[in-house]
């Protein structure tokens, strides 16, 4: 086959899919990767209705005693705080962010020619009697055969790797905006009161 023959031959494929496709491919997961955190804002931070979800805690504090109130030696406030839960976890912005393509094609040719010989010789002797006496003959045989064989072979490797370098994303503007009012609804309540022994509400 030729040199030209080769350009040809690798010409034919069909690079538009070859590189296409991978290509098609990392749009659409990056697609996907945003469907997901769109998915996981709504799940984990709102309810069905479209409102926050909070997570609650207590925690007791010393309390201040109010001036008029009967002295005491310890007073402790049982507050209960409601913190968004999508102020407390990391948010996923996955972002692709590097994609490499590299597309090896490999063809070699290689040329070969064999010969074979083959060579024969036979020799023997023929005792025969005659008139006289015995007769002494002698017989030889040579053969000769040479084969030929040329050609070539073609060896074709075609080989596709796909490397994908994936980020964490800054978070958009708007996320930004959510959180910060999200932040400014944490509610710190007290809930009981509790000194020497007494408990008000």
């Amino acid at each position: 086959m030729a040199d030209s023959d080769y350009g040809k031959e690798l010409a034919s494929l069909d690079f538009k899919n070859l590189i296409g496709g991978p290509l098609s491919a990392v749009v659409e997961a990056q697609a996907m990767a945003a469907e997901s955190t769109v998915n996981f804002i709504k799940n984990m931070g709102f309810d069905q209705e479209g409102n926050p979800q909070y997570v609650t805690f207590k925690y007791q504090k010393s309390a201040t005693q109010a001036e008029g109130e009967a002295k005491q030696s310890d007073q402790n406030e049982m507050m209960e705080m409601q913190v968004p839960f999508l102020t407390l976890i990391p948010i996923p912005f996955i972002r692709v962010d590097e994609a490499t393509i590299d597309f090896n094609a490999k063809i070699n040719a290689v040329n070969y020619s064999t010969k074979t010989s083959d060579h024969k010789f036979d020799a023997g002797s023929d005792r025969r009697k005659g008139f006289i006496g015995r007769l002494l003959g002698i017989k030889a045989s040579y053969s000769y055969k040479s084969t030929t064989n040329s050609g070539n072979r073609v060896e074709r490797t075609f080989t596709l790797a796909i490397r994908v370098r994936a980020v964490q994303d800054e978070m958009p503007g708007g996320m930004e905006k959510i959180l910060g009012i999200l932040e400014s609804s944490i509610r710190d309540n007290m809930v009981t009161r509790q000194a020497a022994g007494v408990e008000k509400k």
